[in-house]
């Protein structure tokens, strides 16, 4: 009897202890009572995550980082926006990762793999979506232009309109805006450098005309890592000059770097595409690049009056 009456009182006082105790447990990370919403709550919730889930998380980030309009395959809207990233969008070889639209019309694939997968020989597997699309589907050609692979860390790249299409690393994926200008340019910078025209040598040293001769040579041939080697004084900048106002002119280049590791060689470099002066043009195509400022072209010829900026 002594026990039953007891019994009553000893389970309030045991409640309140567990019920505290449980409170003073939610305060501590990784312990009973945590709340939901909180960052250890999040970090199990990433642990739980596939390597390739978290690989398009990364890689639906670089995509809205570059401006494309992320859709699941229900929201499916292809003029949303410029540029359109459809998941899973069904093909006939199977749905593809990522379904590029530009413009209301597709452009290009992306496949997205787990970080650490060797990119190389994925090309094959997207180039399967590429040249087999639905009849009804919206398109810039027969098969798809651009492909990607991508782990979210690395990323390549192959456009299928160049001469000899060869995948290549990014740092980041292209913008809706400078696909749509590609797609509807007749060429590629690749076709271009391969349609050069012959260089007049007049103006220029036996050693310049070599140089800029063997450096769009391997061009045209697709190797873009090229050295030219000039004693000094030979005019290596003056050089520089002359094939950069080549590739801009003949090839529709839309940016040349010009990298320096002082400031006084930066400031020389500036000075000599400054006064720079092809043959037979009253003003310079070349307009300093350093230094934050924009490349300057003319727009009608050698001697047209109006210049785009």
């Amino acid at each position: 009897m002594a026990m039953n009456a007891v019994g009553p009182r000893c389970l309030s006082i045991l409640a309140r202890f567990f019920y505290s105790s449980a409170q003073g447990r939610a305060r501590h990370p990784g312990q009973l009572g945590w709340p939901q919403n909180s960052k250890p709550t999040q970090k199990k919730a990433l642990a739980l995550q596939t390597p390739e889930q978290l690989a398009r998380q990364t890689i639906d980030a670089l995509l809205a980082a570059a401006g494309w309009l992320l859709q699941d395959r229900s929201q499916f809207d292809r003029n949303a926006a410029l540029g359109v990233a459809v998941r899973e969008f069904p093909l006939p070889a199977g749905p593809c990762d990522y379904l590029l639209f530009v413009a209301g019309k597709a452009a290009g694939v992306i496949e997205a793999k787990k970080t650490g997968v060797t990119l190389s020989g994925v090309a094959e597997q997207s180039e399967r979506y590429m040249l087999s699309l639905p009849e009804h589907l919206a398109r810039w050609d027969d098969w798809l232009v651009y492909d990607y692979e991508s782990t979210g860390a690395e990323t390549l790249f192959r456009n299928r309109r160049d001469p000899k299409p060869r995948s290549r690393r990014l740092f980041a994926f292209h913008r809706p805006e400078t696909l749509h200008d590609w797609l509807r340019q007749p060429d590629t910078l690749r076709q271009r450098l391969r349609q050069m025209p012959p260089l007049d040598p007049r103006g220029l040293r036996e050693c310049q005309v070599e140089a800029i001769a063997g450096l769009e040579k391997s061009l045209a041939e697709d190797r873009p890592r090229a050295l030219i080697q000039l004693a000094t004084g030979a005019g290596k900048t003056f050089t520089a000059c002359s094939f950069s106002w080549r590739l801009i002119r003949a090839a529709g280049a839309q940016r040349i770097l010009f990298l320096v590791d002082r400031n006084n060689l930066g400031d020389q470099t500036l000075k000599e595409f400054q006064n720079f002066h092809p043959r037979r043009c009253r003003r310079t195509g070349l307009i300093e690049t350093l230094f934050g400022r924009r490349l300057c072209v003319p727009e009608y010829g050698l001697h047209g009056p109006n210049f785009r900026h």
